[in-house]
Order: structure tokens, then sequence, then C-alpha cells
């Protein structure tokens, strides 16, 4: 899968020669992502990043779920991915993350849009859902400048290091999605 999300900007699946980009990203941005995921302190060499590329790879062969590497001039930027796709209730649920070199520039936004476009269009979902942690103020802006609906709070509904967190819950629908599509998004607002 691919998409270009601007001449400088595209979304693909990884490749196994993304593994040294990504181990190398992660270990630029461990202490920056470790206070929202758990997956940094399990990527510690290439061959661990190689190993992660390639159980993306079956996941999106076996269940169309997958992450793909967010390249903005040719620098992986991070990372962007549909990390649960429930057929039999049209829902998906997005996921992104960022290296700190990448934040402020609309990246995860419009890696979101493409997706949803995706989703919503190819896919069929009638929802998706992106689920952060309440304190992630960065990934809540994401969400809301796409337009979705703030649903609740799931209390403690995430491990992350030796403690859990509560996590926010926001729902799109495909027939609240039909007026967002294209550039009328602004990605920085």
């Amino acid at each position: 899968m691919y998409w270009s999300i601007d001449p400088q900007t595209e979304l693909r699946l990884w490749t196994p020669a993304d593994a040294p980009a990504l181990f190398h990203l992660i270990v630029e941005n461990r202490d920056f992502l470790r206070p929202w995921f758990s997956f940094p302190d399990a990527i510690q060499s290439s061959s661990d990043a190689a190993a992660y590329i390639q159980r993306q790879h079956e996941r999106w062969a076996q269940r169309g779920e997958f992450w793909a590497g967010l390249w903005s001039a040719r620098r992986l930027a991070g990372a962007a991915g549909v990390y649960v796709l429930d057929r039999d209730n049209a829902s998906a649920e997005l996921g992104y993350w960022l290296g700190v070199h990448a934040t402020g520039q609309g990246l995860a936004t419009r890696a979101c849009q493409a997706l949803l476009v995706y989703l919503f269009d190819e896919v069929r979902v009638n929802r998706a859902v992106i689920q952060c942690g309440t304190t992630n103020h960065s990934s809540i802006a994401v969400a809301e400048r796409l337009g979705f609906q703030r649903e609740g709070i799931l209390r403690q509904a995430q491990r992350v290091g030796e403690g859990f967190r509560d996590m926010v819950v926001y729902s799109l629908l495909a027939e609240e999605w039909n007026g967002q599509r294209g550039p009328s998004i602004d990605p920085t607002a």
C-alpha cells in the first residue's frame, strides 16, 4: 500500500530495507515515544525492527491491518496505520506516531486523512476510531482537526511501562466524513 500525501510526503507499507531507518528513528526518539507507547522498548536492534516489519506484512496479508512508514523529504518521520480492522462491524481504528523532528507540521493529520479516504471509500467502513492518552494533547488535536467526535474515557485501558493510562475515544462515521474530503482540512489549525 502506498499513499502520496503531498510531493514531499508519502505513507507506505514497510519494506525489509526500512529496518535500519526504523531502528534509528526509535533510538533517536525512545524517550519521546515511551510515555505513549510500549513498542519503543521492544525494538532494541535493527533485527528487532526487521522482525517488526515482517509482523506488519503478516498482519496486512491476514487481516488487512498495518502500520506504514511516514516519509517526509525522504526521511522517516514516523508511522500511521490501521491497527484494528473489524470487517464484521465495518469499523477501523487508526494509529499514528511521529519522531520529535516531525511534530507540528501536520504530518499525522494528513496521513490520517489519507487513511480515512482509503477506509471510507475503498474498504467501506462505517466507523473510524482514534484512541489516545487523555493527556496526549497533540493526538487529541489530530482527531479533532479531522472532525472526530469525542465519545468518552476508557479508564486505565492501556498499559504503559509499569502503570496504566486512561484513554480518550474519538469516532468518525462515514456520513460525517462526506464533507471532509480533500484539502479543506487545515492540518495545522
